[in-house]
């Protein structure tokens, strides 16, 4: 029966006993005209589309994937005002390091002279204390933004920093308050915040949703960048967010241990399979060929290979044949050494 609005008993009935203790505070409108008044600015980024300024950045990986050298390197590159990954560029400024773990001072330092050599870098600051966000850890945190002004700030690792709670608290609710803590912290000091936590062990098809923890990890986040490994040295990085486009590349280790850009955009989510063509001794390949490499039928690779024309990475030279961008094959052409 369709529904009346002249029929009483299909309309929600009022709680009497709320409606006796006075009426709720009023919401506030805006008007649309106001909302399109307003001077809303793009967001400030500290790195360029990867690290967000004002904002809190959940960096997640399995363990050993090079989380921590990695954020080491973007550290290093804002306190310096060198490209980022010798690639992207940064807003260069003060850098501030809470390492909680502080077992890993040793493979930090060793990290970090690999990264900056023997030259001292003025601003960076290292702190090791191991005590929760909240509430000792903001109000710290606090005190160190009035001393030193950062522009970048890195929390290493949320399991270590996470607030204690006890046997009736909600779980969810619990992540969800501190990264809502850490966001605000952000936003109120201007910095780009970065929080590096643990993957989780179960396979997710989205990678998006890989953290450790309940969904309020991602939820509570500004932005998001998970690490994944490539064979060899090489690692993908997704990065995402509310005021972000998602966003992807590749990185590597060279033979000076120095990490540096290998590939970005659209085409990185598919690095490992373009890789793996493009390396090899031909110049160009027929649909039948590249669908033998993968194990895919014609008609599945001509898909696939149509959304790498449409990417940039390749170029249809004739019916049925294609060559992959210069550009592309100089990326694949890049050696990653050693351990990330």
């Amino acid at each position: 029966m369709p529904f009346d609005v002249q029929d009483e008993t299909e309309l929600p009935k009022v709680d009497q006993r709320a409606a006796s203790k006075g009426d709720p505070a009023p919401f506030t409108w805006i008007a649309g005209k106001e909302l399109t008044g307003m001077n809303v600015q793009p967001p400030k980024m500290i790195i360029r589309k990867t690290i967000p300024a004002g904002a809190l950045t959940v960096t997640c990986a399995k363990s050993k994937s090079g989380k921590t050298t990695l954020i080491a390197e973007f550290c290093h590159a804002i306190a310096t005002g060198r490209p980022a990954l010798g690639h992207y560029a940064v807003i260069q400024g003060p850098v501030l390091y809470w390492l909680a773990d502080d077992s890993n001072v040793t493979r930090f330092a060793r990290a970090w002279r690999e990264i900056a050599g023997d030259v001292p870098v003025e601003n960076f600051h290292l702190c090791v204390a191991r005590q929760p966000l909240y509430p000792n850890g903001l109000i710290n945190l606090q005190k160190a933004v009035e001393l030193f002004h950062p522009v970048f700030i890195a929390v290493d690792s949320y399991t270590e920093v996470r607030s204690p709670v006890g046997p009736k608290t909600d779980f969810v609710k619990a992540e969800y308050q501190d990264m809502r803590r850490l966001s605000e912290f952000a936003a109120s000091s201007g910095a780009a915040v970065n929080l590096i936590h643990h993957s989780s062990k179960s396979i997710r098809l989205d990678p998006f949703d890989s953290m450790a923890g309940s969904f309020a990890l991602g939820a509570g986040a500004d932005a998001r960048m998970v690490l994944e490994k490539l064979d060899g040295a090489q690692r993908l990085v997704r990065v995402d967010g509310r005021d972000l486009d998602e966003f992807q590349f590749v990185y590597a280790r060279d033979d000076s241990r120095r990490l540096y850009h290998v590939i970005d955009g659209d085409i990185a989510r598919d690095w490992q399979r373009i890789k793996r063509l493009a390396s090899r001794p031909s110049s160009s390949f027929t649909t039948k060929e590249a669908g033998e490499v993968f194990g895919l039928s014609d008609r599945h690779m001509r898909r696939v290979l149509i959304e790498w024309e449409r990417l940039g990475a390749v170029l249809e030279t004739s019916r049925g044949n294609y060559a992959f961008e210069s550009a592309v094959v100089e990326a694949a052409m890049k050696k990653g050494y050693g351990s990330v």
